[in-house]
């Protein structure tokens, strides 16, 4: 017996996607963020080896969510 799972498959990784993007700015959200520094750095410790990161602070960003809204709120 054969099955085929495809459209399962495709839901679920719509369902990753949405938990990693925000929907608004189609950015990585803070979830996806810290699961890839997690795993940079323990691979830092594993290979001792260099590490650098850049981090961009947006100013105000609460006045563009206001004006173009939340998603799903």
């Amino acid at each position: 017996m054969t099955r085929d799972i495809t459209e399962l498959h495709l839901a679920q990784e719509k369902v990753k996607a949405q938990s990693y993007i925000d929907e608004l700015t189609k950015l990585y959200n803070r979830k996806s963020y810290n699961e890839r520094i997690e795993e940079l750095l323990s691979l830092k410790k594993r290979n001792q080896t260099p590490f650098s990161m850049i981090i961009y602070d947006i100013d105000n960003f609460k006045s563009v969510n206001d004006t173009y809204g939340a998603p799903g709120w």
